[in-house]
């Protein structure tokens, strides 16, 4: 049984930022790009008595994320068209300290994705809409397994893999200044 009544009523879930950062360029009149950073996923538990059937103490992951989009601006009759696009970068850290604390593993990895959309606006009014696709992403993490007495004879470190996939999405989105 993985239940643990010293947890009931406590909190376990960690506190954490969501931290991010953006910088635009105008290249031309007509073109601009931008570039981001940003803590795109993550989250992280601390039980202070063992948890679960792994018996858990630490567990947490976090994935930053860089970015450059750019857009290339099309003037219509009527607003404006922007193509986009642009490319990402992932980095995953995760780490589980389990097994009372015998048991630790730490694992990384980083992977590249892609985006394109299609943008149009009309500055007179504030309207914009844009559909953007966003590639999936697939990570195949590794790092090492530390295990200590009296879990193992001696204290052993080993590979460790891990392995994910984010997916693909696509996103649209309407913002005008008419309340």
């Amino acid at each position: 049984n993985g239940l643990n009544p010293n947890l009931i009523g406590q909190n376990y879930a960690d506190s954490y930022a969501v931290p991010s950062a953006a910088v635009k360029f105008k290249l031309t009149d007509n073109l601009s790009c931008a570039g981001t950073y940003t803590e795109s996923y993550g989250g992280g538990a601390t039980w202070s008595s063992p948890s679960g059937t792994l018996r858990k103490l630490k567990e947490n992951f976090t994935i930053y994320e860089g970015a450059v989009t750019c857009g290339l601006k099309f003037d219509l009759s009527k607003g404006r068209l922007w193509l986009l696009g642009g490319i990402y970068h992932e980095d995953v850290d995760y780490n589980l300290l389990a097994v009372s604390g015998l048991l630790d593993v730490n694992l990384k990895d980083s992977n590249v994705g892609w985006r394109a959309g299609v943008a149009y606006e009309i500055p007179e009014i504030a309207l914009r809409a844009q559909l953007m696709y966003r590639s999936g992403v697939s990570i195949d993490a590794s790092g090492s397994a530390n295990a200590s007495p009296p879990l193992t004879p001696i204290s052993l470190t080993r590979p460790a893999t891990g392995d994910t996939q984010f997916p693909q999405s696509l996103e649209f989105k309407v913002q005008t200044g008419v309340a």
